[in-house]
């Protein structure tokens, strides 16, 4: 069965969109219990070194089961929802826009990798050139992942409405 007829299900997009919201929820909530910054925020590496060296072990702990767990939820059940809405709501000449949550997801996904890799205690201790390669590429794949998500956020709005405004027959003569 083709990705494009599961995510374009009615129920599958309700629970990509619950999905979505309530990880986001707990991302929230986790970050104000424990009173600390994400790393997905902060793009420059001077400024991930910093916030990484603040971190105290039970922060870095913390981050690690955020970045493993619901950071894994939110963009894999946000972009699906993204990708469902763009191939519902647009003619099919515009259906390969749906490769651009896929860059979102992929992008997203692989910062994960890096923050886990920059969490572990033994990051301090690796040469200052490995250091500077792995914040680099961090910032390189946070800056690609706001701009991919921007995009397919308001690619899916815009395809929300107008599969809204096609069941209206707002856009009859």
């Amino acid at each position: 069965m083709p990705l494009r007829s599961v995510l374009t299900r009615p129920m599958v997009l309700w629970i990509s969109f619950i999905l979505m919201c309530l990880s986001f929820a707990a991302i929230t909530a986790s970050t104000a219990y424990w009173e600390m910054e994400l790393l997905d925020g902060k793009i420059l590496p001077d400024d991930t070194f910093y916030t990484v060296s603040c971190y105290t072990i039970g922060k870095k702990e913390v981050h690690l089961w955020i970045t493993a767990v619901l950071d894994v939820i939110f963009p894999i059940s946000g972009n699906a929802l993204f990708a469902g809405l763009i191939w519902k709501g647009f003619s099919t000449r515009w259906h390969w826009l749906a490769i651009i949550p896929l860059i979102a997801v992929t992008c997203d996904l692989a910062e994960g990798v890096v923050q886990l890799i920059i969490l572990q205690r033994s990051f301090i201790v690796l040469p200052e050139g490995q250091q500077s390669l792995l914040l680099f590429g961090k910032a390189v794949l946070t800056s690609l992942k706001f701009l991919a998500w921007l995009i397919a956020a308001i690619l899916g709005a815009l395809a929300f409405f107008s599969s809204k405004r096609h069941m209206t027959g707002l856009d009859a003569p």
